[in-house]
């Protein structure tokens, strides 16, 4: 994972081991992110149902981890009072997303079918 920067968004494919068998699939994941989780104070494991947003608020203090393991989605935020709102687009495997304090943020399930997410 790259270094932490200050105030910049960072977008990180996960690095993980998954298998998939008759009951459905399995990501471990591995070293490299599990070294954030010292800093996580909170954690929440959502749903986004189909062509739903979930977000769009920002943390003044703290900044925000957000896992994807899969599907298509975006990423909706700007960088602070005033500046303009920038979209990333996904439609790959797991992705980690390190977001700094005062950026807006929003998930949107651009699927047809509901995704969870893990938010800290």
């Amino acid at each position: 994972m790259p270094a932490h920067r200050e105030n910049t968004l960072i977008i990180t494919p996960l690095t993980a081991t998954s298998w998939t068998d008759a009951r459905g699939e399995a990501v471990s994941v591995n070293a490299t992110h599990l070294d954030t989780l010292h800093r996580i104070l909170d954690m929440s494991i959502l749903t986004i149902l189909p062509h739903a947003v979930r977000g769009n608020h920002l943390h003044n203090c703290n900044e925000s981890f957000i896992v994807l393991a899969k599907g298509k989605w975006s990423l909706h935020f700007d960088e602070g009072p005033g500046t303009q709102v920038q979209v990333h687009e996904f439609d790959a495997g797991g992705t980690w997303l390190t977001i700094p304090p005062g950026f807006a943020h929003a998930v949107r399930n651009d699927a047809s079918e509901e995704f969870y997410i893990s938010l800290e």
